[in-house]
């Protein structure tokens, strides 16, 4: 009976520092995935700051007549009658 009870404490104790390592690398992980995310959010932040002045740019531009349009007027003449 004695050892059962010796059985128990060990069993239990290396079961209780299995979790707690695995806490601990779990908690490890969340923390450095918060830096990573951390970083991200400032690389993202810059090339948005970087890009805004670009894209309004060519979003606003409507001096060189190079705008798409979904109906243009063209001169093109087609050679060849289409049969429908």
């Amino acid at each position: 009976m004695e050892m059962l009870k010796g059985i128990a404490i060990a069993s239990s104790s290396v079961f209780l520092t299995a979790l707690l390592g695995l806490l601990g690398w779990i908690g490890t992980s969340i923390v450095d995935l918060k830096m990573d995310t951390a970083v991200i959010a400032v690389k993202v932040d810059a090339n948005h700051q970087m890009l805004k002045p670009m894209w309004e740019e060519f979003t606003g531009r409507t001096y060189d007549g190079n705008l798409a349009q979904f109906h243009p007027k063209t001169n093109f003449k087609p050679t060849i009658k289409a049969e429908f």
